[in-house]
C-alpha cells in the first residue's frame, strides 16, 4: 500500500539528519560519546561482537519522538511515507543481497496491527524478506531503562526452508530506532550464527 506524503517540507525540515564522523561521536553507532567507542559499543565488544559502523538517517530527538508516538504507538500508518525517499536513496548506496526487517512478536503485531519497519520499506519500494521471527514477547524497549535494555535477552529464529536466504549472504538488518543496539546486535549475532557473510545494521533513527 502506497500512501500520500503525510508531512510537508517545512515539517520534514524539523528532523535532524545524522552527521557522521563528528567530534564527540562513537565511531560505531554515532551516539554521543567522549571516547571513540561509547560504553554501549564497548559492552558489545566485550560480548565478542565484531562491530562495524551502524547506518542511521536521523537523530532521535523530540521531533522524531513525536513522529514515532504518532506512527508506531498511535497507529498513524500514513506517516510511513514521510521518509520513503530517504530510506530508498540510502539503501541504493549499499551493496547487499537481502534486506530483513526486524520482526515483532505475535502479540506485539496483534496489538499494533502492523510491522512498522516493514511498512517503512513498503513505502520506499524496497524488496525484503520477512524470514526473521521473534517467538518470545518482551516488554516494550521504550519502557525500559538503558541498563535493562542492554541486559534483555532476545530470541530469534528462521525456519529451515529460509536458511538459504541467509547462508553466505550480505544482509541489511533494518529497524526503526537504534538506542543501545541490544535488539539489533542480538539479531545480528543470530544471523551470523546462521552463516550470513555480513550483516549491515540500518535504522531510521538513532
Amino acid at each position: 500500500m502506497t500512501t500520500s506524503i503525510a508531512c510537508c517540507e517545512s515539517c520534514k525540515d524539523k528532523f535532524t539528519p545524522i552527521e557522521t564522523r563528528q567530534r564527540g561521536q562513537c565511531q560505531y553507532c554515532y551516539g554521543e560519546s567522549k571516547t571513540k567507542v561509547c560504553t554501549d559499543c564497548q559492552y558489545w565488544q566485550a560480548q565478542g561482537m565484531v562491530l562495524e559502523p551502524h547506518i542511521a538517517l536521523f537523530e532521535y530527538d523530540d521531533t522524531m519522538s513525536d513522529f514515532m508516538s504518532q506512527y508506531k504507538f498511535q497507529g498513524n500508518q500514513s506517516l510511513a511515507a514521510v521518509f520513503r525517499e530517504d530510506i530508498k536513496n540510502r539503501l541504493s548506496e549499499l551493496s547487499y543481497d537481502v534486506v530483513i526487517p526486524m520482526p515483532l512478536s505475535k502479540k506485539r503485531y496483534s496489538d499494533r496491527g502492523f510491522n512498522q519497519v516493514a511498512l517503512l520499506l513498503d513505502e520506499a519500494k524496497i524488496d525484503y524478506q520477512l524470514i526473521l521471527k521473534k517467538p518470545k514477547h518482551h516488554k516494550k524497549q521504550s519502557a525500559k531503562s538503558r541498563h535493562d535494555r542492554l541486559k534483555t535477552s532476545m530470541s530469534f529464529n528462521i525456519s529451515k526452508k529460509d536458511t538459504h536466504s541467509v547462508d553466505g549472504k550480505v544482509i541489511v538488518l533494518v529497524d526503526d530506532v537504534y538506542t543501545t543496539g541490544n535488539t539489533m546486535m542480538q539479531a545480528k549475532r543470530y544471523l551470523m550464527d546462521k552463516k550470513a557473510k555480513k550483516v549491515i545494521t540500518f535504522s531510521l533513527a538513532r
